[in-house]
């Protein structure tokens, strides 16, 4: 019988660690002011830096191989905002804050990946210009109508 390979998690010091200014960037955090003010009132909680694999699954079935391959593709990725339903936490749209970094081949490629996942999984995906201001009624009608497009009536007396 093959001798079982016993793994020791080597320590880390506490010292190695230390907090960050802040959950988001100046940048998300900017967005993220504009978004409360544009979506006072409507019936959605606002969740920031969300894993990917957190809001989509893997759908039932596949190969042990196969799994693996789509899991792995979804664990470490993140989208920047989730507008989730206030009751159950169903991920309602999904918002991404497009930077100067969204142009670069290896983005755009990443992009298009989580834009296809999104849509298998049935939950839109809105992409934001990054802006040094925006207009919170636009982004409310914006949200909105997506809301109205793909969900039920909470939304279509807004």
């Amino acid at each position: 019988m093959p001798k079982k390979t016993i793994i020791e998690d080597r320590p880390t010091p506490a010292s190695w660690y230390q907090s960050v200014s802040g959950l988001f960037t100046p940048a998300e955090q900017l967005f993220l002011s504009s978004l409360e003010i544009a979506l006072d009132g409507v019936p959605v909680k606002i969740y920031g830096k969300v894993r990917i694999a957190d809001i989509i699954k893997v759908r039932p079935g596949l190969e042990r191989g196969d799994y693996s391959g789509a899991f792995s593709k979804i664990r470490s990725k993140h989208v920047d905002f989730v507008l989730a339903h206030p009751l159950t936490t169903a991920p309602l749209l999904v918002i991404e804050l497009d930077d100067s970094t969204h142009d670069q081949h290896e983005r755009k490629v990443r992009d298009a990946f989580v834009d296809e996942a999104m849509y298998q999984a049935k939950i839109p995906i809105l992409h934001v210009p990054l802006r040094k201001r925006y207009h919170e009624q636009n982004l409310r009608a914006q949200i909105v109508d997506i809301l109205r497009e793909n969900h039920d009536y909470r939304f279509q007396d807004m």
